[in-house]
């Protein structure tokens, strides 16, 4: 086995033991060698290519680093984003975002793995002096700041490949390489079992990007838990002690002691289902089951431009997509508002609504960009359960 190849895998082990999380990309991707290649650099397919010199100078923890750089810019779908932020990119625009990537990734980093940094790495605290700069901005965020204050002739920085902005680089070819959405679906599922175990320990952007990614649906009840006080601080809950209700403990022959009164939030789930939801079935069928999760036995309310259903719910089978006319959620909310503590409204924001806010806590679950001229109101909060909504990081 020659050197390389053992630092490398010394390496990779160093990464597992510190970001179990990210082992399915992390020892997915092949490594080669490439003689033009100056430091590391990964593709759009997933291969990393390095320099054998460049690796040999480096100790086993930054070269850790180098590898978790690189799979992070896989991860972030930095070379997708870049098309979405600049479709016809310049020179400049294209090496502004290269160093807004390495800043979210050193971001990242830099919590876990900040000693390991490697000399000449692209850290955001050395442009802090630029108006606005601060830690965990977006991608997007980091280069509209870049792009505004940033000299013509920017630097190239010293890492990436077309990863990093989905330009191909001299010596790349194309062909089959890493199955990245395989080891994505991999890499979130051990972030999900992590933060089952350890919540916190995960970075958020990189949960939100990789759920972009693989195109799966935000929550909007989590949005809803925030926004609610005590009733809503968890999915069943808070407890009231009274003496008003015998509890289940009770010994014989002692003094009376106090039950406990569980007092949950009253929930109203409201659906549109006027026909031009027809293409988003799926998606609001979704955020209806993720509320069933959250909530005990919500009101589910169908309408188009009138009450088509309003039954309670306990499990997703007994629930009816009912509809297909014209759109109203104004009159669904307000229908709603009088009843209930919280409301969700699942539409495709094609309608109008409320000119007052509402009593209860509103959150709007769009199932597509509506455009400017159907915006939700100022005072409601807004989940984006389309794919292609903004990334976290």
């Amino acid at each position: 086995m020659n050197p390389c190849t053992k630092l490398i895998f010394k390496a990779k082990d160093m990464c597992r033991k510190h970001f179990a999380y990210m082992s399915g990309l992390v020892y997915g991707m092949p490594c080669r060698p490439k003689a033009d290649c100056e430091t590391l650099a990964v593709d759009a397919y997933g291969r990393m290519v390095y320099s054998p010199e460049f690796v040999q100078s480096l100790t086993v923890h930054q070269l850790a680093y180098g590898i978790l750089h690189e799979c992070l810019h896989l991860a972030l779908s930095h070379h997708k984003r870049f098309k979405a932020w600049r479709p016809n990119a310049t020179e400049r625009e294209r090496k502004v975002w290269n160093i807004a990537a390495d800043f979210c990734i050193q971001t990242i980093l830099s919590k876990d793995a900040g000693t390991w940094e490697i000399k000449g790495i692209m850290r955001w605290h050395d442009y802090r002096h630029i108006p606005g700069i601060r830690g965990g901005m977006t991608t997007e965020q980091y280069a509209d700041i870049l792009l505004e204050h940033l000299p013509e002739d920017v630097p190239e920085p010293p890492f990436g490949g077309s990863c990093a902005d989905g330009e191909q680089r001299p010596g790349e070819s194309e062909g089959e390489g890493l199955p990245i959405d395989g080891k994505l679906a991999e890499v979130a599922e051990a972030i999900e079992a992590q933060e089952r175990a350890k919540p916190g320990s995960t970075p958020g952007s990189l949960r939100s990007a990789i759920d972009k990614r693989l195109g799966r649906q935000p929550d909007p009840f989590e949005v809803l838990k925030s926004l609610v006080s005590r009733s809503v601080a968890s999915p069943i809950g808070t407890d009231d002690y009274t003496y008003s209700k015998m509890p289940r403990k009770q010994p014989a022959n002692c003094a009376r002691i106090r039950g406990v009164r569980r007092l949950a939030p009253e929930c109203a789930v409201v659906v549109d289902t006027s026909g031009s939801m027809s293409p988003y079935i799926e998606r609001a069928t979704t955020a209806v089951a993720q509320g069933l999760r959250r909530v005990h036995r919500p009101r589910v309310i169908c309408f188009d431009a009138e009450v088509q259903a309003d039954a309670r719910l306990s499990s997703l089978s007994k629930f009816e997509w009912a509809g297909g006319g014209g759109t109203d959620m104004a009159t669904a909310i307000r229908t709603a508002d009088s009843k209930v503590d919280c409301i969700v409204c699942i539409t495709d924001g094609e309608t109008g609504w409320p000119t007052e806010p509402t009593t209860a806590r509103l959150v709007v679950a769009l199932v597509q960009d509506p455009g400017s001229y159907y915006t939700p109101p100022a005072w409601a909060r807004v989940v984006k359960c389309w794919e292609g909504a903004d990334y976290a990081g």
